[in-house]
């Protein structure tokens, strides 16, 4: 990064600062490290599969919480998995639906160990709630369904306009928590749909 050199005429104030006596805009910056406010980032990482979202994500201060919401076998977690200070929840395994990432999501709130907390996959979170939602017997079924990219109609499910606008409501006290997280990166990933 290139360093910025003070502008002549600027002199030292009482307190330490400095006072540019100068037209010069450059000579008005200061470093980063001296701002007020937080210095903290709610980032939602989005794209399509296989690009990254999730290595970018885990670059974020350790120690860093992964919830992995894609299904088994899938995901970002194993591009990660030789990473220091990570932490891994995984859908199916240590997580069993939406109500576990509601209920971590209150844990954290009232008590967070990380430096970062990464949800990724809000693509299959979603299609978990509508799982839940639709009452199919496992949420693992909508992650696995035959013709998952044309959508759960082309599998033979039924899902009413009502079942969609209950997921969007749902999917956003899941998240809240998260999203009160103070103190702390909070990085949501989600996979860009393909519609084609």
């Amino acid at each position: 990064m290139p360093s910025i050199n003070q502008v002549r005429g600027a002199k030292p104030a009482g307190d330490g600062r400095r006072v540019v006596q100068s037209d010069s805009v450059l000579a008005r910056a200061r470093p980063a490290a001296e701002l007020e406010g937080s210095a903290f980032l709610q980032m939602l990482l989005y794209g399509k599969n296989r690009i990254g979202k999730t290595t970018l994500a885990c670059q974020f201060d350790k120690p860093l919480l992964l919830i992995c919401n894609d299904p088994k076998n899938n995901g970002g977690a194993d591009a990660v998995r030789k990473m220091a200070g990570i932490t891994v929840l995984r859908q199916g395994e240590e997580l069993h639906g939406s109500a576990d990432v509601e209920k971590l999501g209150h844990e954290l709130k009232a008590k967070c160990p990380f430096g970062s907390v990464v949800v990724d996959g809000l693509q299959s979170l979603e299609e978990i709630l509508l799982a839940e939602i639709c009452g199919w017997s496992e949420t693992a079924l909508m992650l696995q369904f035959p013709g998952k990219k044309d959508g759960p109609a082309r599998a033979g499910m039924k899902v009413t306009m009502d079942q969609y606008m209950e997921r969007s409501e749902r999917i956003r006290k899941v998240l809240r928590p998260f999203v009160d997280l103070k103190g702390r990166h909070v990085i949501y990933t989600a996979t860009e749909k393909d519609h084609n």
